[in-house]
């Protein structure tokens, strides 16, 4: 019994797409083929390969032929079932935005796949490879623009269960699916189209800091983007005359029809000080002739922290110490010196003025 406990996390750990190690036939399948391989020293796993296909000179009328592989290491038997998914958003299996489509255009893909000879499903012994082929019939007319597809494969396993006085021996099912993805380019007019969905914008900014700005695009047209960012701000008087700039990744992240994509552009040479005005700018790659403007809110920016401090105790520096000398005796007896002389000087300009006055009556 704890063979078969260990022998059903191995297969649950095992759910991985293959990458390079995979490689299409010479001349395309007509059905599925089972060969024995090498198990290897590597952890038990079902595997799928390649994890992607690129079709981007498909024609109205052609047949594209790819083939998936399904390797075996594990050492349970499992029962394989081919189906076909429509996909939106993400060409990377792991960033799919939507798995199914958001409309009859991306559901009418559906319909023209098929997995010749594999139609009812089989079992694929442990220690095997078994070679799939899928069929991509275009047809005459079809709509312009890009396509995904999900070409999965979805697997089950039925190891012996615990047998215990609560729960008898049964068999406990595993349904993993896996999932490699096919883009297809048909040619024609097709419409590029992204727009601006969310955007986040800081006001006010530490100078010296690096903030983020954050920009939601969604591809709302028919052919695939390469979906980029960045903010444009004007020089003010502490930028040296300088263009700052807010960009986003180094590469654009690719977007299929349907896909939403989150933007972050990061300030990396911000001013100490200043206000700006910035311009947001989405572009949707090359060729695509895709670009969205967007003027922002004004940034302000702030002196850093550090700046603030020292600031602060150089004015108090000087004020903590004129408050220690009014509290010193010396400086006190001084004061009032001072003060004493001041009134003695006043009273003295007083009677001059007066004897000044009474002068001129007189001589009236």
């Amino acid at each position: 019994m704890r063979r078969a406990t260990i022998g059903i996390a191995a297969l649950a750990s095992g759910l991985t797409l293959a990458t390079g190690a995979w490689a299409g036939s010479a001349a395309p399948l007509t059905a599925p083929v089972d060969t024995p391989i090498e198990r290897g020293t590597s952890e038990p796993r079902v595997s799928l390969g390649p994890s992607r296909f690129d079709s981007s000179d498909a024609a109205a009328g052609d047949t594209l032929s790819y083939e998936l592989r399904v390797r075996n290491t594990t050492t349970e038997v499992v029962r394989l079932r081919a189906l076909a998914l429509a996909i939106e958003g993400s060409p990377v299996p792991s960033e799919y935005a939507r798995v199914g489509g958001r409309s009859a255009r991306s559901q009418e893909l559906l319909d023209w796949v098929s997995f010749p000879g594999f139609t009812q499903g089989r079992e694929l012994a442990a220690g095997h490879e078994l070679r799939i082929p899928v069929r991509v019939d275009v047809p005459a007319d079809p709509p312009p623009g890009t396509f995904a597809l999900g070409l999965s494969v979805a697997w089950s396993v039925a190891p012996i269960g615990v047998d215990t006085q609560s729960a008898p021996a049964g068999r406990v099912r595993l349904s993993p699916t896996l999932t490699s993805v096919a883009v297809i380019t048909l040619p024609g007019t097709a419409v590029a189209e992204a727009r601006l969905r969310s955007l986040a914008s800081p006001r006010w900014v530490w100078g010296g800091a690096r903030p983020t700005f954050r920009a939601r695009v969604a591809n709302v047209g028919d052919t695939e983007l390469t979906i980029d960012g960045k903010v444009d701000l004007d020089a003010f008087v502490l930028t040296a005359s300088r263009t700052l700039n807010a960009a986003g990744p180094e590469k654009g992240q690719p977007t299929l029809p349907g896909g939403v994509r989150d933007v972050k552009m990061r300030w990396s040479d911000p001013p100490l000080l200043g206000w700006f005005r910035p311009e947001l700018v989405i572009v949707g790659g090359k060729g695509s002739d895709v670009r969205i403007t967007k003027h922002l809110d004004t940034v302000y920016v702030l002196p850093p922290w550090w700046l603030v401090l020292i600031v602060a105790v150089a004015i108090w520096l000087p004020l903590r110490a004129r408050r220690r000398r009014r509290g010193d005796p010396a400086t006190q007896e001084l004061r009032a010196e001072r003060a004493k002389q001041n009134v003695e000087q006043r009273l003295a300009r007083d009677r001059a003025r007066q004897r000044a006055a009474d002068a001129r009556r007189g001589r009236r």
